[in-house]
């Protein structure tokens, strides 16, 4: 019979008898902090119509803030401590599994040594009561490594989360393309000749020997709404960046999209990607595009827009239009097959029929099966190596930053 760890034991007794309750408490926060963001745009609307100032674009200006932290909190709540509240009670059960293995070990075991003879069907029996026990046995070393590692890792997502300070991005001044430092993470503000503002952080590897650098544009799912612009980088490759688990070898973007107003996003994204391969010693035979969700889309949406400009693209649970763009151009889809079959862009099926167009019209598309649900996706695809469209087993990181446009 297995011994499980003291800290398993304990995880267990104490967090058990509290998940539901947490899980209740969090959604009465959320409830409450929707409820008091919009009783706050109610206020605003009514000094937009009533009240006349020369001051009265900063004061609803500063109800967007509050609006901002309002939405941020809520999504901080029901994704990051909802997150963490569900892999608690998932462990929960792997140490109740636990404890059912050393149960039929226990009852295997009285079994066994309830048999004193030393006929041969009397020792056939031990001996098919201690192969079952020493499978059980295997089995409980394997979920108890598994259970410990899973209890460290979510030790570790306490880092993750963050609620917002009082500004509506929780950032610094922003840097200018030329200042940005490199081997970090930096923060700056993109106005496009369109007009449009895009918000962005942008990493660059040290880069000593001076030679030129692939780039990656990456795109976040879509929003709800106005949240502040470090909602980009909290799930998938730019947490993963931002966190310093994984140092990328070439120059990666990170713009935060808000909402649904996309009218000159893309324009204004290739400008983006346009200036800091300028202005960074990038590859521009070099550029690839990925996104996740409403990401995954834009994606697409901008090979078709932008023709013989990118090298490769990665969308995940996405997929869109192809048009004659797409001729040669590398497609390397990640869709999951938990995520429905509706009419939805980021369904499995729609991610099956976008490759088989990507590969009608002429390019080079392989579709990777995921297991994660839909908001999970973006983490998974990058949390592991895979068989590439190149047959090689590695990360997609690295499949990206070596392919060349065609």
């Amino acid at each position: 019979m297995g011994e499980i760890s003291a800290e398993l034991k304990k995880f267990k007794s104490s967090v058990e008898p509290q998940i539901g309750n947490m899980n209740s408490t969090c959604s009465n926060i959320i409830s409450k902090v929707n409820e008091i963001s919009s009783k706050t745009q109610t206020i605003k609307s009514g000094v937009d119509n009533y009240y006349d100032s020369s001051n009265k674009s900063t004061i609803l200006g500063k109800f967007d803030e509050i609006g901002q932290i309002y939405s941020s909190i809520s999504s901080s709540v029901s994704s990051e401590l909802k997150g963490m509240i569900n892999s608690a009670d998932a462990l929960v059960g792997k140490i109740g599994e636990l404890e059912n293995i050393n149960t039929q070990i226990a009852e295997l075991t009285n079994k066994m040594n309830s048999i004193k003879g030393s006929s041969d069907t009397e020792k056939y029996k031990r001996s098919n009561y201690q192969s079952q026990i020493a499978s059980l046995e295997k089995q409980f070393d394997e979920k108890h490594e598994k259970a410990k590692s899973d209890l460290t890792a979510l030790k570790g997502k306490d880092s993750s989360i963050s609620l917002p300070s009082s500004s509506s991005s929780g950032d610094t001044k922003p840097v200018e393309v030329k200042d940005l430092k490199y081997g970090e993470v930096n923060y700056l503000k993109f106005t496009a000749k369109n007009g449009k503002t895009i918000e962005t952080y942008v990493y660059v590897p040290k880069n000593p020997e001076n030679i030129k650098l692939p780039v990656l544009l990456y795109m976040h799912g879509d929003s709800a709404g106005n949240l502040p612009a470090t909602t980009a980088l909290k799930q998938g490759l730019p947490r993963m960046i931002d966190k310093k688990e994984i140092t990328p070898q070439g120059i990666v973007i990170m713009p935060y999209i808000c909402g649904h107003d996309q009218k000159g996003t893309t324009e204004a994204l290739k400008e983006l990607t346009d200036e800091v391969v300028k202005k960074c010693n990038g590859d521009k035979n070099r550029i690839a595009l990925s996104g996740h969700s409403h990401g995954g889309i834009l994606a697409y949406k901008m090979i078709n827009e932008y023709p013989n400009t990118f090298s490769c693209c990665v969308p995940i649970s996405g997929s869109g239009p192809v048009s004659e763009a797409f001729k040669g151009m590398k497609v390397w889809s990640f869709n999951s097959v938990n995520e429905g079959n509706n009419a939805s862009l980021v369904t499995y099926n729609a991610g099956v029929n976008a490759v088989k167009r990507v590969n009608a019209a002429g390019g080079k598309a392989k579709l990777t099966q995921l297991r994660k649900r839909h908001r999970y996706t973006n983490d998974e695809t990058f949390e592991k190596k895979y068989l590439s469209p190149d047959g090689k087993e590695e990360s997609v990181l690295d499949w990206i930053f070596r392919q060349t446009r065609a």
